[in-house]
């Protein structure tokens, strides 16, 4: 792929458009759920009509469980350790609290983040690159006119960019 075409490519043509979103009266206990079996860890959620309302990570799902504080230090086994990427150190998670019935009595719209970071259609990739590396995250959403979800792009998206711009075709080998 050479320089100029990659410097021409814009949101739209690496977001990808089948996104998995959640309403904000979702449980939190469902949309943790569908991102483990989504294998993603965010959702964007989105009201009726595809208009974007915010964002829900499993960060701020972890966050939230930690602010319930119902761990119990004396039982390791109940504990899964994962590495917090804003914080930049190692957390534990109480296992426990993710599959009790706290979790589904709480919506999205309590926990998500309000106002996502997000991009139109056509910013260029190094802007999109560039929102994400200084917010420090791993997806942006790209909403249209009206805050309407249009796509997502998330680090995956540019390592998958990155890997086609140095495959080399066999023709040439």
């Amino acid at each position: 792929m050479n320089e100029a075409y990659r410097n021409a490519l814009t949101a739209a043509d690496i977001m990808r458009t089948e996104v998995v979103t959640v309403s904000p009266t979702t449980t939190i206990q469902d949309a943790a759920r569908r991102m483990v079996e989504n294998h993603i860890s965010g959702l964007p959620v989105v009201d009726a009509h595809d208009r974007c309302l915010g964002i829900i990570s499993a960060m701020d799902i972890m966050r939230h469980v930690d602010r319930l504080g119902t761990g119990d230090a004396n039982h390791a086994e109940r504990f899964t350790k994962y590495f917090d990427d804003q914080t930049h150190r190692w957390e534990y998670l109480d296992l426990k609290t993710f599959s009790g019935d706290g979790l589904a009595a709480i919506e999205v719209a309590e926990v998500m983040t309000r106002e996502p970071l997000h991009v139109l259609p056509w910013a260029t990739l190094k802007e999109v690159a560039t929102q994400m590396h200084d917010h420090d995250v791993h997806r942006i959403l790209v909403l249209g006119e009206g805050h309407y979800l249009r796509g997502i792009i998330s680090a995956m998206d540019f390592v998958r960019l990155a890997a086609v711009a140095e495959c080399v075709p066999a023709e040439s080998v």
